[in-house]
């Protein structure tokens, strides 16, 4: 049962958590983060120039991932609340996003069908993968033992 009611003014589009924290995208193009616990607003991480669509936390909750509309993929610092590396590759929006357990790989989808499969260090896209249709979810198995941190 909640016991903290969080009101959101713009339509949450995507949503993440990690441990008490959670992470909510919306068509407001900024990225709110709220206290698990007593539902208070923490941070706004701003950095994107249109809807964010796709949210995703690090195993270690270090980091945070998102994905949007204005075909980028942001990987932020959760602490400082700064964007540590911008990946822009995309042809179109994109609406998933995933990060390797290890933090060296990102992997984002798209609604034009593109896969990309990201190198966190140098921020380039290793691979393209075409499929047909939205890429909705993108999972990386989380079973590597190596933490980003």
């Amino acid at each position: 049962m909640c016991s903290r009611t969080v009101s959101l003014d713009n339509n949450p589009l995507a949503l993440s958590c990690w441990n008490n924290t959670i992470a909510v995208g919306s068509e407001a193009i900024d990225i709110t983060i709220f206290d698990g616990i007593t539902g208070s607003q923490v941070v706004t991480l701003s950095g994107h120039t249109d809807w964010v669509r796709a949210l995703t936390f690090s195993l270690d909750g270090v980091s945070l991932v998102s994905g949007s509309d204005d075909r980028t993929v942001k990987l932020w610092d959760v602490q400082t609340g700064g964007v540590v590396k911008t990946f822009s590759s995309h042809t179109d929006w994109v609406w998933s996003v995933s990060i390797l357990a290890d933090c060296t790989r990102i992997a984002s989808g798209s609604s034009h069908g593109e896969v990309c499969l990201w190198d966190i260090q140098t921020g380039g896209c290793q691979h393209i993968i075409m499929e047909l249709g939205i890429i909705y979810h993108i999972f990386f198995s989380p079973t590597v033992s190596r933490r980003c941190h």
